[in-house]
């Protein structure tokens, strides 16, 4: 009977752990996902602010030149992977107007782009994550 009582405490301190566990884990997704959307607000404003930096003639539309000086900001973003041969496939199939690239970035927030892809990770220093104990 003893044996018995003892296993039953000890399956009650588990199943509370068990629950605690849950809890946390639960909590923990939560603020990965409230990260995770900020990460995208931040990666979203450095893209327009890049975009329309580039623009500098402000005629809503990208020449030539101005392309070329995007593609290269873009290139050295962090927290993005850059895919440049989709972008530029998308920029000469269509307009080159500050419109379409936005619609780009847009889909960034709604994390359906095959052009930018966040990476959380290329955003936080490595001396950070190293101090972080």
């Amino acid at each position: 009977l003893e044996y018995v009582e003892r296993q039953l405490r000890r399956f009650a301190t588990n199943s509370v752990q068990l629950k605690r566990l849950e809890v946390v884990v639960r909590e923990q997704t939560e603020v990965n996902e409230k990260i995770k959307e900020a990460l995208q607000k931040r990666v979203t404003q450095s893209l327009i602010e890049a975009v329309v930096t580039a623009d500098r003639d402000s005629d809503y539309a990208l020449g030539a030149q101005e392309m070329e000086v995007l593609i290269l900001k873009l290139k050295q973003m962090d927290g993005i992977a850059f895919n440049e041969a989709k972008f530029r496939d998308r920029m000469t199939r269509g307009d080159r107007s500050l419109h379409v690239v936005l619609g780009m970035i847009r889909a960034v927030r709604e994390d359906d782009t095959d052009i930018f892809d966040l990476q959380p990770k290329k955003m936080v220093p490595t001396a950070n994550l190293l101090n972080m104990r």
